[in-house]
């Protein structure tokens, strides 16, 4: 076969004229055949170097991994065929000799590249990597009378694991410089690998156990929670995540985030969880400030709702919420048809107190006065308020005429029970008066008629009650009603001059 070309420096032990040597057998020839087919057509470099490290043959692989044809090294040394590598070469072969077997070796060389240079342009040249692997041929006596050697392209190999060594590199770097700590635990939840940022960050011992140090790591408080939480997660197999408090160097408690994501094999089985802990402590403390802001920010809100509707003297209800409160439960009773009651009362000669005491004994006085009426309306549904002045309003919703009428009674008897500090006289005549006033819905073309048609009729009991000698209460049956169709609302004359000797 032309291809394969050898050199005969290599010759036979005993008798190195060929015309010596007996002829082959058919077989024999046939085998040659066969090897040097295969030694042809081998994807890997093939060479056979004489004692004096001169090539007897090479492969067409072998030329092509040096950028020669296979003529260019028969018969040459090393040295001549391949003069800048030769060094590292001759140093192999002659590992090898010494050895008396296979020695492996890696050897760089840079070659023009294998990829066509563009039109016009110098061919680039690149950097290769082979694995050489050289074995000393022995004759039949065991003698050594050459060398085989044979040539692997490892560079995309080394490549890649440069590659994979950088992109490692960069991992580890970006790992160390992140604030968080990543970890690995087991499909079973044992924890196989943590970042000695952990130690750095915590003050244990590198040596420590990992499953140890991190438990020992953690708040008392947080403790169990954590370990349920993981224990739970590592069951399931659902996503850790859970906030702790870890105990830092300094001695500090300091939150942290931790969060794991499990991977699974292709049969869905856990096999590993990768997590992080990150340091969520300056976010835990402004969540924490804002959350006390947020609620004292609520408390002020109810605090401004509470003196928007209450009454600043007394405590009790104010008119303002009286004139929330009194539409709906009319529209309320009318809906249900449960009856509704109205109840004004008015303090018996208050102002005589103003006159002679002054205001801030008048003052007093309504406190007391309000502190008792709220003593009698006890039911969630019922409201007392302060209506203006010394008057006081109860609504008293799903009651009837004689409760109503019952429950003024016990207010004035509360207020009758009061004693003040004003003078013996006027402490023994201190009363209130009250008017009750029934919702009526027939004959009040509209809500808001409504509303003020029954202030109107408790309003006119009030004074019905003042006329009849006060410290008593009237309810609507106890006096003259005019038809509500068309009537005037207001107080009439003889109220007037009730209300102003009141």
């Amino acid at each position: 076969m032309t291809g394969f070309q050898t050199d005969t420096s290599l010759s036979h032990p005993q008798d190195h004229s060929a015309e010596n040597l007996p002829a082959p057998t058919e077989f024999v020839q046939r085998r040659l055949a066969s090897l040097e087919s295969v030694f042809e057509a081998a994807p890997i470099g093939l060479c056979v170097h004489d004692l004096d490290f001169r090539y007897v043959t090479v492969n067409p692989c072998f030329a092509r991994m040096y950028r020669q044809p296979v003529e260019h090294f028969i018969g040459k040394s090393v040295q001549e065929a391949l003069p800048e590598p030769a060094p590292q070469i001759m140093a192999h072969l002659e590992r090898a000799l010494a050895a008396g077997t296979i020695v492996a070796s890696e050897i760089s060389v840079r070659l023009p590249s294998e990829t066509e240079p563009e039109p016009g342009h110098a061919p680039v040249c690149e950097d290769y990597t082979y694995l050489r692997s050289a074995q000393p041929i022995r004759d039949i006596c065991g003698s050594i009378v050459g060398i085989s050697v044979a040539l692997i392209d490892i560079t995309e190999r080394k490549r890649t694991e440069a590659a994979l060594r950088e992109s490692e590199e960069n991992l580890r770097y970006t790992v160390e410089l992140t604030p968080h700590i990543p970890w690995v635990a087991s499909g079973a939840g044992e924890l196989i690998f943590m970042s000695p940022r952990w130690n750095q960050i915590t003050g244990t011992p590198s040596g420590s156990s990992m499953h140890e140090s991190w438990m020992s790591g953690l708040h008392p408080e947080d403790r169990d929670r954590g370990y349920e939480a993981w224990r739970q997660c590592v069951e399931t197999g659902n996503v850790f995540d859970c906030d702790y408090r870890i105990h830092s160097a300094d001695g500090s408690w300091r939150w942290q985030r931790a969060r794991a994501y499990p991977r699974r094999d292709a049969d869905g089985k856990v096999v590993l969880w990768y997590g992080t802990i990150e340091d969520i402590h300056d976010r835990k403390v402004a969540e924490a400030a804002l959350e006390l802001k947020t609620q004292r920010l609520i408390e002020a809100s109810q605090e401004l709702d509470r003196l928007a509707r209450e009454d600043h003297l007394t405590g009790a209800a104010n008119r303002r919420t009286f004139d929330e409160i009194l539409p709906k439960e009319i529209e309320r009773a009318r809906r249900s048809r449960l009856p509704l009651a109205l109840v004004l009362l008015d303090v018996d000669h208050f102002k005589r107190i103003n006159d002679t005491f002054g205001h801030p004994a008048g003052d007093d006085v309504l406190r007391a006065i309000a502190h008792a009426l709220g003593s009698v309306v006890r039911r969630p549904g019922d409201l007392d308020a302060r209506f203006g002045g010394e008057e006081f309003a109860l609504i008293l919703p799903n009651t009837h005429a004689e409760g109503a009428v019952l429950l003024a009674n016990k207010a004035r008897q509360a207020v009758q029970n009061l004693t003040f500090d004003l003078g013996a006289d006027l402490a023994q005549a201190m009363t209130i008066s009250a008017g009750v006033a029934m919702l009526q819905p027939e004959g009040y073309p509209d809500a808001q008629s409504l509303h003020l048609g029954l202030i109107a009729a408790a309003d006119r009991a009030l004074y019905a009650a003042k006329a009849a000698g006060r410290n008593r209460s009237c309810s609507p049956s106890q006096w003259p009603q005019s038809s509500a169709q068309g009537a005037d609302h207001r107080p009439d004359r003889a109220g007037d001059q009730v209300r102003s000797s009141s």
